[in-house]
């Protein structure tokens, strides 16, 4: 990304003292330079999302990052999680793991969109899922993809390895009939 951003940045400087005043072609440059700057501010914000957001932090960052209205999808969830709802799961989650990390492995970002490809390690300290504490590590992966606008996280699809994180809580995981 930072590559495309300084491409445009040199391109639009060479065209400039060459003379280049073809308003097109230099507004077109321009256009490209700012769509590169939004879609890196976008990738710092996901970037920051996963390194930042802790059981402590969760419900200040979560305002800070999501618009009031942000839609979440994970699957098996069939329908859409508004704001509140999100809430509850996450700290479903953070009351019975602790010494979360997330460690993004990669990032994709096109427009508005950034795609995340994340591990999560988390040590079992609560009941979840109805089995007690194991205080085993566990360790999972989740691809995430975010819709910004205006430096807010407006959607997130998430889907993750649950029969994976499933099978280290000692869950057998079954097909459905």
């Amino acid at each position: 990304m930072n590559r495309r951003l300084a491409a445009a940045g040199l391109i639009v400087s060479v065209c400039w003292i060459s003379g280049c005043r073809d308003r097109a072609a230099m507004a077109e440059l321009a256009a490209m330079k700012a769509e590169a700057q939004i879609e890196e501010q976008n990738r710092a914000i996901v970037s920051r999302w996963f390194s930042e957001v802790t059981r402590e932090n969760f419900d200040q960052l979560f305002g800070e990052f999501s618009a009031a209205d942000c839609v979440q999808r994970m699957p098996p969830n069939a329908e859409p999680m508004g704001p509140d709802e999100f809430k509850r799961l996450v700290k479903d989650f953070y009351s019975a793991f602790s010494e979360v990390t997330h460690t993004v492995e990669d990032l994709v970002t096109e427009g508005d969109r950034v795609a995340a490809s994340v591990s999560v390690r988390a040590v079992h300290t609560s009941e979840f899922l109805g089995v007690p504490a194991t205080g085993k590590d566990l360790e999972w992966t989740a691809i995430a993809i975010f819709r910004i606008s205006d430096g807010t996280i407006q959607g997130r699809w998430e889907i993750h390895d649950d029969s994976g994180m499933k099978r280290q809580l000692g869950i057998e995981c079954r097909p459905r009939e």
